[in-house]
């Protein structure tokens, strides 16, 4: 049965864990947003957040964005509706920049992995620094540098 309530709604950065869970029992949810916008680790959770109570049962979650949640044990995820579902996640490195992760919790590649590339900064998760950054992010410290070269470009042709 679908689920009118939570169907083709955004839910983004809604905290849906304490929800009666026969709100969502038997049923199943179409094309919706769940998604957690907070990285995992500033949310002082490193494995997301829980989606609904733990307790829910036979929930279907068919074409919906469920990036950094946790699904509880009922919950199911299927791509019948013609959209496929999301289920990231997502962590700040580092380099200060969001990061896709594995199911381990380690850096696959960069959420904006065409930015880095256009500013030719290594997409390889093994050179991340050793050490967190603080203040620019390694992408603002890139643009910035580009920006300064191309002004002092104009102002040496003038």
């Amino acid at each position: 049965m679908e689920n009118d309530k939570y169907s083709y709604k955004d839910f983004t950065d809604v905290d849906l864990s304490k929800i009666d869970p026969a709100e969502v029992n038997d049923s199943t949810i179409v094309g919706s947003c769940f998604a957690k916008t907070i990285p995992v680790d500033y949310a002082g959770n490193p494995f997301g957040f829980l989606l609904f109570p733990a307790n829910v049962k036979n929930v279907i979650l068919d074409g919906c964005n469920v990036d950094n949640n946790r699904l509880p044990a009922g919950v199911t995820i299927v791509d019948s509706f013609g959209v496929a579902s999301t289920r990231k996640r997502i962590k700040i490195e580092k380099d200060g920049e969001p990061w896709l992760q594995d199911e381990n919790g380690a850096p696959v590649e960069p959420l904006e992995k065409a930015q880095f590339v256009a500013l030719g900064i290594s997409i390889d998760p093994a050179d991340l620094p050793a050490t967190r950054r603080h203040g620019e992010t390694v992408t603002q410290e890139k643009e910035r540098i580009k920006n300064e070269e191309e002004i002092a470009a104009l102002l040496g042709g003038l």
